[in-house]
């Protein structure tokens, strides 16, 4: 029997196979720049508000902390690197260790997915 976090772990693969078509206009590749962090970031970017209610529901503010950890140059724009900087300083009982990880990422230039 599996466990409720491996439960919700196949969730969130699922849900981002789903969404990695969606917000596409060619079907995802098995490259190495089409990863987990890199699908989320781009729905983080541009997906729609019930797309990232469900991201939320299904990851933790420490998924969503490395996404932006391990986001590189394009993936965010400057208006959802500041928003979602500020979603997980406000979720956070330690908001100095999100913005030292955000921080210490390479900074996403303007441009998205």
């Amino acid at each position: 029997m599996q466990s409720n976090r491996t439960d919700k772990s196949d969730d969130l693969y699922i849900f981002l196979a789903r969404v990695a078509v969606k917000y596409r206009d060619r079907p995802p590749t098995l490259e190495p720049s089409e990863t987990v962090a890199r699908v989320a970031a781009h729905l983080m970017t541009v997906g729609t508000y019930a797309d990232i209610c469900e991201l939320i529901d299904l990851t933790d503010n420490a998924f969503l902390n490395a996404v932006m950890a391990s986001a590189e140059p394009g993936w965010f724009t400057d208006r959802a690197w500041r928003y979602w900087t500020n979603y997980l300083t406000r979720r956070t009982d330690r908001p100095d260790r999100i913005l030292a990880a955000a921080s210490s990422a390479v900074r996403p230039a303007i441009g998205g997915f």
